[in-house]
């Protein structure tokens, strides 16, 4: 890591936490019983994810002078919960994108739980095997189940100018999430896994940056593409 990161890795992580919940704050205000677009009814799901990894993230900014043990615990319990929230909403949505053809629940978390439980047992780090389970088996998928069910909205189903605008924000977001899904691979650097897997040291040491600023971005951006369907949901029902 550069020594402009190491200097401002602190901040960064603020940053990064503020992101999130601008995301879930704005994600929040919009109205979920609206059915303009398919996946207004899942947005809690959405909200909660932004919610609980702002949480996250400042935890994570504390344990970078702190390594107290409640600390790696509450960062392993807001990590599942927040990509758990995630994957729920990209099940949701995709359920609502095909009718006939449903994701279940059961079979899906069931799955997960079981995947998390034995990777953590035969970890010498049962919280390391957890993040790796939960990042590729949760957080991954989940961004880019999200990021299909944005860019599945067709234009040809709200007619108008401002259609144009709306389906460009939309893409625009569901881009967002794909990005963040595939930089959500980047496990912690230090954490005791196998050498192969790509850490955060790793993508600092190819691109001279913190995994989170780009992250960041990519909440931004989301929030951005959310913010402008609040302005334009209340025309979508006329």
């Amino acid at each position: 890591m550069n020594a402009w990161s190491e200097t401002y890795l602190g901040l960064i992580f603020q940053i990064y936490g503020v992101a999130f919940f601008s995301l879930g704050a704005i994600v929040s205000v919009l109205p979920k019983r609206n059915n303009a677009l398919f996946f207004f009814r899942h947005l809690n799901w959405l909200a909660a994810f932004g919610f609980l990894y702002g949480f996250l993230e400042l935890i994570e900014g504390e344990r970078l002078h702190n390594d107290a043990n409640w600390l790696t615990i509450a960062s392993s319990l807001f990590l599942t919960g927040s990509f758990c929230a995630l994957l729920e909403f990209g099940r949701r949505g995709l359920n609502s994108v095909y009718a006939s053809m449903r994701l279940p629940a059961l079979p899906l978390y069931g799955m997960l739980t079981t995947i998390t439980v034995a990777i953590a047992v035969k970890s010498s780090h049962p919280f390391a095997g957890v993040e790796l389970s939960v990042r590729y088996f949760a957080g991954a998928p989940g961004a880019l189940l999200a990021s299909y069910v944005l860019m599945a909205y067709h234009l040809e189903s709200v007619p108008g100018g401002r259609a144009v605008t709306r389906t460009l924000w939309l893409l625009v977001g569901g881009a967002a999430f794909a990005v963040y899904g595939v930089l959500t691979l980047f496990v912690s650097a230090g954490t005791p896994l196998p050498g192969w897997l790509p850490t955060t040291k790793h993508f600092t040491e190819i691109t001279g940056l913190p995994v989170q600023l780009p992250k960041a971005l990519c909440a931004i951006l989301i929030a951005l593409s959310f913010a402008w369907l609040i302005r334009t949901t209340g025309r979508l029902t006329n």
